[in-house]
């Protein structure tokens, strides 16, 4: 509604995107690619248990993906409690993970954020989707041109 003259009735505007859920996606990826893509399923948050089967995941796609490799990865997080949590840092130990101290409001580490997120929303730019699983189906042919 808006406001108008006084005496004359609102104008009613309708609202004209069908789709109004998010989707959080994890993209896991290094120089060479994509790792693996994780859809948050709906209704759950991230929390320590859920970043924990990630790395488990994750360790699985590196070693099966990049399959020489002398060192393990380095993990660059920012300071998330599920990613702070001493149970993940104990993880990410345990799997032999390397990790990389996050400075906080650091303007140099957001170049994921231009580099993957940028392009892989281009193709989807303008596009209505009317359920989870066509946004997902174009997200992951979106992300495929990283591979």
């Amino acid at each position: 509604m808006q406001w108008g003259p006084k005496g004359r009735r609102p104008h009613m505007k309708a609202m004209k995107s069908a789709w109004t859920q998010n989707i959080m996606c994890t993209v896991w990826f290094d120089a060479r690619g994509v790792l693996l893509v994780d859809y948050l399923p709906q209704g759950q948050t991230i929390n320590t248990d859920y970043i924990m089967d990630q790395l488990d995941r994750l360790r699985t796609a590196v070693l099966s993906k990049r399959r020489i490799m002398r060192q393990m990865p380095f993990i660059l997080w920012d300071n998330a409690r599920p990613h702070a949590s001493a149970r993940t840092c104990a993880k990410v130990e345990e799997l032999g993970f390397r990790r990389l101290s996050h400075p906080a409001y650091s303007p140099d580490l957001a170049i994921a954020d231009f580099h993957l997120f940028g392009p892989l929303k281009m193709p989807m730019h303008g596009k209505a989707f009317t359920t989870r699983q066509e946004v997902i189906e174009a997200a992951n042919a979106s992300l495929q041109q990283f591979d």
